[in-house]
């Protein structure tokens, strides 16, 4: 005996997906148009997939003065200060025009005995994780995905400690 109500509770969840998918397909879409991002579209059975990921990093990271970077002998508070107006939750620390660490907002919660006593280079986590200028966007997704963070700052081809961008999980 079968039950009438299945067959329809399955064709309901059938419809209800193919609304999401397009729904997604159209925020996706409108992001892409606000950034200014060339988007390929491949359908694969029911779900699109979009190309964006295919482009270099350079097209979607943040640059120059939005770049969260302080000096290494900074006081806390100033590194403290740049995070809260850059809102990232992360911060770049460089030793004249090399990064030679981040500070993210977990470290922050780490350090708070006596945070403000303490000088960037105190809590930074040194060698971070980057990519260089022309990374894909999908490779730099993995990278965040596989490692468990949620910023990456890009570097520079000529000057592999240099940074010139970053890339966080919620551009993607």
């Amino acid at each position: 005996v079968t039950n009438p109500r299945a067959s329809e509770n399955k064709l309901n969840a059938k419809v209800g997906l193919g609304l999401e998918y397009k729904l997604s397909e159209a925020l996706a879409r409108e992001r892409a148009r606000v950034r200014n991002l060339t988007v390929a579209v491949r359908e694969v059975g029911d779900q699109v997939l979009f190309m964006h990921r295919l482009q270099p990093v350079e097209v979607m990271m943040h640059r120059g003065d939005k770049l969260p970077l302080v000096a290494h002998d900074a006081p806390m508070l100033e590194v403290v200060l740049e995070m809260t107006r850059k809102s990232f939750g992360i911060a770049g620390v460089v030793k004249g025009d090399e990064l030679v660490g981040v500070i993210t907002d977990g470290d922050l919660r780490r350090h708070s005995e006596g945070l403000f006593s303490l000088m960037a280079r105190d809590v930074s986590t040194p060698a971070p994780k980057v990519v260089p200028e022309g990374t894909l966007c999908g490779d730099a997704l993995a990278m965040l995905q596989e490692y468990r963070i949620t910023a990456l700052f890009v570097t520079a081809h000529d000057a592999p400690k240099r940074p010139v961008g970053l890339v966080h999980i919620h551009d993607f």
